[in-house]
């Protein structure tokens, strides 16, 4: 494959990004046809379907949703309970080693704390290419 230049590979994505979008959305439309003609012929929690060249298994699932603070209001209200009915997922802050350094300079004993963190934490790096249109 010879090399491309960069407004090249610039356009190939663009293009490449248009094409997946497309066909997202096309995908979208059929599944949803496909769900409700499911949601119309069977109550199964798992349905398979075949066609001529494939094998789909439709699921079905529920799950529950609750407003962040309402759920925080119900956790400190009934803190016995919550550990019971609510997960909890830790994500630590950008912020967070600043706020523990800023602990420690106020109370040297807290950099036990500070290393227990920094121990634990890694920081990752990501790339993402957003495409945009381009003005003409």
């Amino acid at each position: 494959m010879a090399e491309m230049t960069i407004k090249q590979l610039v356009d190939k994505i663009a293009e490449i990004k248009q094409l997946e979008n497309d066909m997202r959305k096309y995908r979208k439309e059929l599944e949803e046809q496909l769900t409700n003609y499911v949601k119309e012929t069977t109550n199964d929690k798992t349905v398979y379907l075949e066609g001529e060249k494939a094998k789909i298994k439709v699921s079905r699932t529920s799950s529950l949703k609750i407003d962040q603070k309402a759920a925080r209001k119900f956790a400190e209200t009934h803190p016995d309970i919550s550990p019971k009915i609510f997960t909890i997922s830790y994500k630590p802050k950008k912020t967070g080693f600043t706020i523990l350094h800023e602990l420690v300079k106020k109370d040297k004993s807290q950099k036990e704390v500070l290393e227990e963190f920094q121990s634990l934490v890694t920081e990752e790096e990501s790339i993402r290419i957003t495409v945009e249109e381009k003005e003409e």
